[in-house]
């Protein structure tokens, strides 16, 4: 999915999920790979999905970027390490800013919120 399209879906998100947690990590690096394995119980052969962490070949759990803060926080130093930011909430909405010269975003909560200016980043940055 186009970086654009999934920053409007969080944006548009009541609360995070681990759908978009899925688009996140793919724009983060995390690659998904469709393995075969025999099931030992009953002999059939299934197809399950492994997801590798950013620039290995190591299987790991998705971080819920969207729903815990400390995981959008390592997501928005992951794309902008040098960079400092914060994030704000009340009532219904939240926003996130990282960098001196970035966008201030507005999302449901704060970890949506970091997500989107982590991306917003990315997306000024990719060619």
């Amino acid at each position: 999915m186009e970086i654009i399209a999934i920053i409007s879906r969080l944006k548009e998100a009541k609360t995070g999920s681990r759908q978009l947690d899925a688009e996140v990590a793919k724009i983060a690096g995390w690659t998904r790979r469709v393995e075969s394995f025999t099931d030992q119980a009953t002999g059939e052969v299934r197809n399950r999905a492994l997801w590798l962490v950013p620039k290995t070949e190591d299987p790991g759990t998705v971080p819920y970027y969207t729903t815990a803060l400390e995981a959008a926080y390592q997501l928005a130093r992951h794309i902008a390490p040098s960079e400092v930011g914060g994030c704000s909430w009340e009532d219904d909405k939240a926003s996130a800013r990282i960098g001196e010269n970035g966008p201030y975003t507005e999302a449901a909560t704060p970890a949506l919120a970091l997500c989107v200016a982590a991306l917003e980043l990315r997306r000024g940055a990719d060619p």
